[in-house]
């Protein structure tokens, strides 16, 4: 997925799996781009349903998302 593509995503109920098969199920309530993260990567925020904190997750960590209701 592009970049541009996960941002429209932002404010959405999201599913990531991650490259460890891992699923997150969460509102992307955060968008960094790759031009603002010193790895150069972009990354995207989740509230968790359920959990007290959220999760950050890189590009490079992201094997696929996608939109839920």
């Amino acid at each position: 997925m592009s970049e541009m593509e996960a941002l429209k995503l932002f404010g959405t109920k999201i599913k990531i799996v991650d490259t460890d098969n891992r699923v997150w199920v969460g509102v992307m309530n955060f968008f960094e781009g790759s031009n603002d993260n010193e790895n150069g990567l972009f990354s995207v925020g989740l509230e968790l349903e359920g959990e007290e904190n959220g999760v950050e997750i890189y590009e490079n960590e992201i094997k696929s998302i996608e939109a839920i209701n």
